[in-house]
């Protein structure tokens, strides 16, 4: 599994910052004309790295490497374009004030005095050798026992220089036969299959960002506050097997069943997409499984008899018209979930890649 986080650049000093914002707007200009060039040539759309002659023709006074990268760069956004269903086909610009920087263009170099780190920075061009010092922040040392990788990321953010490190480790997986269904809701974050509740502020954190005038700085605080909170409630999952819904398009679907627009739009700041992530991020990194499965009828059809009908559940109620069962709608989900994920064939897919990835 792969992680990243950012440190600041804040502890250099405004000449060699200075000259960093400079490497990142100058390599904007290479990875125009790329594109430009490389546009009409559909032959080379699947290339990692644009032919010599066409990186040659292009005049800068950025070093060979990051003219490598420029190309590069240049046919990922091509590449994006074409490969986006939804958007017409139209030449991309790039804007970005980022750079993939390599082995040959950064170097980690020991502590010296105060600091933790400091990042050598060559092959850039236009003779500029940087070294920068960085302080590691708890995030940071989160992954003290990862392996960091030789490739970074750095970026300019609001007149501020960033650097992205990148971190990998084997995934080891925990020995737990455990299975629990998870239920995302928009009143309560999650609920899972042994009715245990999280997250239930979620629902006034979202009104709260509602409330607030998009693009303003409370309307900014409030989305953070909400992410952070989604952040935090899933780390109290405990550490077993999960089992949550793949749920795509839920803006769309609820617009055409009919739903409020203030529905929608709490549904819009409910950030579904980010919490199934955290679910699976968190998988990983305490070593247990996350299957998806289809979330079609799962808070309509009785875990006990099987009978699907929409008139079993009554807002946060579910009572099977059926056999008569009773709980908690939003428990009954998760039983489903639970239930659906861990049938006979999903389970039999599970062990066979337990079984490949140990071999």
């Amino acid at each position: 599994m792969i992680r990243s986080t950012k440190v600041a650049l804040k502890f250099s000093n405004k000449n060699k910052l200075s000259k960093l914002k400079l490497v990142i707007r100058k390599f904007k200009e290479p990875v125009n004309s790329y594109i430009n060039t490389l546009w009409e040539d559909p032959s080379l759309h699947k290339e990692r790295w644009i032919p010599k002659e066409i990186q040659k023709s292009v005049e800068t006074d950025l070093s060979a490497v990051l003219q490598q990268k420029a190309g590069a760069t240049a046919l990922q956004n091509i590449r994006s374009q074409i490969n986006n269903k939804k958007k017409e086909k139209i030449k991309p610009f790039y804007d970005s004030n980022t750079i993939d920087l390599d082995q040959r263009s950064v170097v980690f170099l020991e502590k010296e005095s105060s600091f933790d780190e400091f990042i050598k920075f060559k092959c850039l061009g236009m003779k500029i050798v940087l070294s920068c010092p960085i302080k590691f922040h708890a995030h940071y040392l989160k992954y003290s026992n990862w392996e960091r990788k030789k490739s970074v990321r750095i970026l300019s953010r609001k007149g501020h220089l960033y650097l992205e490190v990148i971190f990998e480790k084997e995934s080891e997986l925990k020995k737990t036969d455990k299975f629990i269904g998870i239920d995302l809701g928009i009143n309560k974050l999650m609920t899972d299959s042994d009715g245990k509740k999280y997250g239930t502020k979620i629902s006034s954190l979202i009104n709260k960002i509602n409330r607030k005038l998009q693009g303003s700085k409370g309307f900014k605080r409030a989305l953070r506050e909400k992410n952070e909170y989604i952040n935090k409630t899933v780390k109290e999952l405990p550490e077993v097997n999960y089992v949550i819904e793949n749920l795509k398009k839920l803006k769309y679907k609820s617009k055409s069943r009919g739903l409020g627009k203030g529905f929608r739009k709490k549904l819009q700041y409910w950030n579904y997409r980010k919490a199934l992530t955290r679910v699976q991020n968190f998988s990983e990194v305490v070593g247990v499984q996350c299957l998806k499965v289809s979330p079609s009828h799962t808070s309509q059809t009785c875990p006990v008899c099987g009978n699907i009908n929409k008139l079993n559940r009554d807002r946060e109620i579910f009572k099977c018209l059926n056999c008569g069962y009773q709980n908690d709608a939003d428990v009954v989900g998760g039983i489903n979930i639970r239930n659906r994920g861990t049938s006979q064939g999903n389970y039999d897919s599970l062990r066979d890649k337990e079984v490949l990835s140990a071999n």
